[in-house]
Order: C-alpha cells, then structure tokens, then sequence
C-alpha cells in the first residue's frame, strides 16, 4: 500500500459538476445551520430516536475550529471532523495546485481499509452517542 501525490492534467478529473456541489452543499449546510440552528432542532434522527446520529456534533465542531479551539472541535466529532476537512482540503488542492493524494492498493488491502473505517464509524458513533449531550 502506498500512498501518493498525484499530478492531474485537468483542475477538474471527473468534470465541474461534483466540484461545484460539493461546495454548494457545503456552504447551504453552513447557511441552513447559521440560520436555523437557533431556533430548532436540524436533526431528524435525533428527533425521531432520540439519540445523537453520526454526523451531531459536526457543525459545533466547525464553530469550535473557526473561533480557535481545535481540542473543543474534536472532541464534538473526532471522525467526522477530520474526514470533512480532509474532502474540504482534498477539493481545495485539486482546484489551486492540480494534485490529488492517490492510494495505490490491493483489492484485499482496500477490503481491509474499508473494514477499518467502518469500524471507526462506528465507534466515532458510539462515541457521540454515550458522550455527547
């Protein structure tokens, strides 16, 4: 297993579209939560169950990071924190200096990559769920 910077010919592999709403999701994510989060509950999951779904915690993470507290943002989503800034800095390289990071693997290596972060996913889960408020 090796992983790999990777110079792409084109600032835009699979075309503009996925770029394009990628980000739109990102910032109506944002949008919807600065607008809305005051007033009720976003989380469906929550309201119907009753306990936290994988992704709470997400949005309070990001406050966390953007007013200086990165301990405070991981401990909000550790999993989910760090794997949407990854995407975000993924797509933010792609755009400014044509390069991707590449994973050369075997099918069984990438088997076993998959088990491990489903295993994470789940523990992060979890986590959330006997932890967070």
């Amino acid at each position: 297993m090796r992983l790999r910077v990777e110079k792409l010919s084109d600032r835009y592999p699979a075309g503009k579209l996925p770029v394009f709403v990628f980000y739109a999701f990102f910032l109506a994510y944002l949008g919807i939560h600065f607008g809305l989060e005051a007033w009720l509950r976003l989380c469906w999951f929550r309201a119907l169950t009753g306990i936290n779904c994988p992704t709470c915690g997400l949005f309070r993470g990001f406050i966390s990071l953007l007013g200086g507290h990165p301990l405070r943002a991981l401990l909000s989503n550790p999993l989910m924190l760090i794997f949407t800034l990854f995407v975000f800095f993924q797509q933010s390289a792609t755009l400014a200096f044509k390069r991707r990071l590449a994973l050369d693997a075997t099918p069984r290596q990438r088997r076993l990559l998959l088990i491990l972060f489903l295993a994470l996913f789940l523990l992060n889960w979890l986590y959330l769920i006997l932890f967070l408020p």
